[in-house]
């Protein structure tokens, strides 16, 4: 009698070990500070002003733990908006002529994640991979109405990113993550002038909780 439950002691705790066992699959959402990087200057010459923009930022994703060492992940992220004031531009009136801008870019992404575990409970993350960036530019020579320009452009960029994450439980995990998207120029002229503004790198250093299942 004791055997038989000594026996089903050991079924039960192992089936309940196998149903806490967590899958493959997991989501997750990060949170934190998002900068975007901008120059403007003149056409056809080295920019005279490079200027940055911190919005906050949020990243979703859907990854699949291929390995203990190796997944690949999917999401969404938004870098947020970027706002700048007084640019000089060149124009064809008196200078100075300035103008306001602002600026904003998101879209989907791929990536493959390498994962390097150095303590319990503890690894590094390395991330590689591409995203379809969604830029918004509008640009107005508050001076001049006329100036009011609108520019929109979708373009694939380079992403990259490393970083640190803490294992909660067998499901839950902490992540610390520093990304930069290095996507296409977006820029325009204004007003008939040969200014323009460039929107370049966007980088997410955010704060994040994944969910396996």
């Amino acid at each position: 009698m004791k055997r038989l439950w000594l026996v089903a002691v050991s079924l039960v705790a192992g089936t309940a070990f196998a149903q806490d066992k967590p899958g493959k699959y997991y989501v997750g959402l990060d949170v934190g500070q998002s900068r975007i990087e901008a120059t403007s200057g003149a056409l056809l010459a080295p920019a005279d002003d490079i200027q940055h923009g911190n919005d906050i930022g949020f990243k979703g994703l859907f990854g699949i733990q291929v390995s203990r060492y190796f997944g690949v992940e999917v999401g969404y992220t938004q870098f947020g908006d970027f706002k700048a004031e007084n640019v000089p531009y060149s124009c064809n009136t008196a200078p100075p002529c300035t103008y306001n801008i602002s600026a904003s870019t998101h879209g989907p992404f791929t990536n493959l994640v390498g994962l390097w575990p150095f303590a319990e409970r503890w690894s590094l993350s390395f991330r590689g991979g591409a995203q379809y960036s969604q830029s918004t530019l509008r640009a107005r020579d508050p001076d001049v109405p006329a100036t009011a320009t609108d520019h929109d452009e979708s373009s694939f960029g380079f992403l990259y990113g490393v970083g640190l994450n803490y294992q909660v439980n067998p499901r839950t995990r902490i992540r610390l993550n520093w990304e930069e998207n290095d996507q296409l120029a977006l820029g325009l002229n204004l007003g008939g002038g040969i200014g323009f503004y460039e929107l370049g790198s966007a980088r997410l250093t955010s704060l994040g909780l994944d969910y396996r299942f």
